[in-house]
């Protein structure tokens, strides 16, 4: 996978970890802290394929995604499906398995499996014990052929509780992992409702606690420890921050859990317009100049490559492919209404109109993508969300798209009036100050006859860009 985050350093970082931990006998866990959307999903993908392409024999590695098994009540039955799984993958590779006899395999598969349906069968029934008659059976079925079995079988009785079940789990997978470093990656933990994401921390602990296993944890810090406080009745209304006693409470319950946890740092694009994942390509630079041949406007490249960059600064990586996504989406469905247009490939303009319209309706949910502001005879051109007629940007990250889009797109312009009429107009000294008239005008219809020349393309583009609102408002219409 392309690196676009230049993560790399990152990733050999958590393989020394993982290289000076894997022969601690007590094992080790650690933490990968990043906020939604931040690419810690994509850090823990790269991060086992190079373990494996190292040495598909050294590492044991359980991949769990606790929010896809959510709807587990007992997170043991979905962790154990995930070691089952990988097993019988381990299984059906391999004759043998460091020197473990594959029927041996099997049968301790198949204990794990039925460990897994009687656990889920006693969280429905609300039991207390563990009923192993099924487990009992498989092994009179084997007979005595591998004293391994013989002793496997006279320790069935010990599996009473739940306790005891994680107990032969644990020597399940010791035997299974001779050889191989045991590794497991819980992906997706603070997107859990916050009582299952506590069970998976104390199920995982109880499982791994004491054994040369290393978990790595994908979290975002903030709302784990919000879960946390929630769980065990340290709550705070929704309009307030978690504070620092409940900070406190909820660093002291996870050090229970986790030796470290490390920083995911946000990243930089090496190339600015990757995150465009290909749809600046439909598009093309503008440039104008006066009759001198003084450039006025230049809407190249590097200039949508800043203009994203600051525009998205700070925003989740996943609501930023999220809204380039419905950019593109709308742009062909546009195409393909039947709205002509003769230009062989649109603007920079086009573009940048294209995202904050898609900003606005898709973040925002309204249509008012902006609105012209005059005091002391300046104009600037403002971006709200509008609730029952006020201005309330109600959430942070739509905020800070809303404060990005006022600050990239906000300029001064001149205002005039003469003594017989009053009459605005732009005067285009800048990319900034066109961007701006450029949207007026697509708001308000305005025409000024002496901006003519600057403005010979632009009804053509007005249809254009009049279907896209239509069909994004249809696609977001609930």
């Amino acid at each position: 996978m392309r690196d676009y985050l230049s993560r790399q350093p990152y990733i050999n970082l958590i393989k020394s970890i993982i290289a000076n931990q894997s022969d601690n006998p007590s094992g080790y866990s650690f933490a990968i802290d990043g906020e939604w959307g931040s690419g810690k999903t994509w850090v823990l993908t790269e991060l086992e394929n190079q373990l494996t392409e190292v040495s598909e024999n050294k590492y044991l590695i359980f991949n769990y995604n606790a929010w896809e098994n959510d709807f587990y009540d007992e997170p043991l039955v979905a962790i154990l499906s995930v070691m089952i799984e990988k097993l019988e993958e381990v299984c059906k590779a391999e004759e043998v398995i460091n020197g473990i006899n594959k029927k041996l395999v099997a049968t301790s598969l198949k204990i794990l499996k039925n460990l897994a349906i009687s656990i889920a069968n006693t969280t429905l029934q609300n039991k207390i014990g563990v009923d192993f008659k099924d487990v009992v059976e498989d092994f009179q079925k084997i007979g005595d052929e591998n004293s391994d079995l013989k002793s496997l079988k006279k320790d069935v009785d010990s599996f009473l509780t739940l306790k005891c079940g994680i107990k032969k789990i644990r020597t399940q997978l010791s035997e299974l992992a001779q050889g191989r470093h045991m590794i497991f990656i819980i992906d997706e933990l603070d997107r859990c409702l916050p009582e299952y994401a506590i069970k998976v921390l104390e199920r995982l602990h109880h499982i791994c606690n004491e054994m040369p296993v290393i978990q790595i944890l994908a979290i975002n810090k903030k709302n784990l420890a919000e879960s946390i406080c929630k769980v065990f009745g340290k709550n705070f209304s929704e309009k307030e921050n978690i504070n620092a006693w409940q900070k406190l409470f909820a660093d002291k319950y996870l050090q229970k859990f986790v030796d470290v946890i490390i920083p995911l740092p946000n990243g930089k694009l090496e190339n600015k317009l990757d995150i465009l994942n290909g749809l600046e390509n439909n598009f093309t630079s503008y440039i104008r100049t006066n009759n001198s041949g003084q450039e006025l406007i230049n809407l190249d490249e590097n200039y949508l490559a800043d203009f994203i960059s600051k525009l998205m600064s700070g925003v989740e990586r996943r609501l930023q492919e999220k809204i380039f996504k419905q950019v593109l989406l709308c742009h062909k469905l546009t195409l393909q209404s039947g709205v002509e247009y003769k230009k062989e490939k649109m603007t920079y303009a086009i573009l940048i109109y294209e995202i904050i319209s898609c900003i606005c309706r898709y973040v925002f949910q309204t249509a008012t993508t902006c609105k012209l502001e005059i005091l002391d005879n300046i104009y600037q051109l403002k971006f709200y969300k509008w609730t029952n007629g006020t201005k309330n940007p109600e959430k942070t990250e739509n905020k800070l798209l809303n404060d990005n889009l006022g600050e990239l797109l906000s300029s001064s312009v001149k205002y005039s009036d003469t003594p017989n009429q009053q009459r605005f107009a732009f005067e285009i000294t800048d990319t900034k100050t066109y961007l701006m008239a450029f949207f007026y005008r697509q708001e308000a219809r305005f025409y000024d006859p002496l901006q003519n020349a600057l403005w010979d393309w632009i009804e053509e583009d007005k249809v254009f860009l009049k279907k896209y609102d239509e069909i994004m408002d249809m696609l977001l219409t609930k």
